[in-house]
């Protein structure tokens, strides 16, 4: 087991890329802290798990203070912060934008995302470093806000796909000391999957695709974990 006693912590856990992160993180041994808003949800996934969970509202610093010092007072740490709270919210043209949804939206994915990072920082110092992850939701690659709010047809989705993927590619390769890039693509099947749509993104992830190897890591949460844990002993 790769990560015992490591202590991780994930935010937004009770489902979805949060639930497959922390159930590998508790497979490789790591006391895993669950933390989110819903607490029955998160109840029931650390039973499951074995994990401990922690009701937190991430875009509350004084929430977020109480996590960690709970933490504190428990496994300690964490050697690990992956910040996968977030929410959708509204899609909407100016006009009509339900300002107090996006306030909300933007305090869970922006200060929350920091809130998390700024509370686990010194922590992580303190027992000589540590892992930070943040997880992108894209709102740009998404066929919600793209096809239903702007009505954008299954070709131009997939073409915005492919010059998305160009575009960072190459600054990925501008030089030496170009940065490593994350690009988030977010589907859902009963939008870009129908058939008339299905052709266009199928063009387009065979495009990104096409790249895989020393250019292009196409992973899943559980190959990221084995990546940060390293080779088994």
């Amino acid at each position: 087991m790769r990560l015992e006693g490591k202590v991780a912590i994930v935010t937004g856990a009770g489902r979805g890329i949060g639930y497959a992160y922390a159930e590998r993180f508790v497979r490789e041994g790591a006391q895993v802290v669950i933390a989110g808003r819903n607490a029955a949800r998160l109840s029931a996934v650390a039973e499951e798990l074995g994990a401990a969970a922690i009701t937190v509202d991430v875009a509350d610093e004084a929430s977020v203070a109480a996590l960690y010092e709970r933490i504190d007072a428990g496994p300690g740490g964490p050697d690990i912060l992956v910040n996968n709270a977030g929410i959708t919210g509204p899609v909407a043209r100016a006009a009509d934008l339900d300002v107090a949804a996006w306030d909300e939206t933007m305090a869970i994915n922006v200060r929350g995302t920091l809130l998390c990072i700024k509370h686990a920082v010194p922590r992580m110092r303190a027992r000589g470093g540590g892992t930070l992850w943040s997880v992108p939701y894209p709102q740009e690659l998404n066929d919600i806000p793209m096809i239903v709010a702007r009505q954008m047809d299954g070709k131009d989705f997939a073409q915005m796909i492919v010059d998305q993927f160009d575009e960072m590619l190459a600054l990925t390769q501008r030089d030496d000391d170009a940065p490593s890039l994350v690009m988030g693509l977010a589907l859902h099947p009963y939008l870009v999957g129908q058939p008339y749509r299905l052709r266009h993104l199928r063009r387009a992830l065979q495009h990104v695709a096409s790249h895989a190897g020393r250019e292009l890591w196409i992973t899943t949460p559980g190959a990221i974990v084995d990546a940060v844990a390293g080779p088994a002993a």
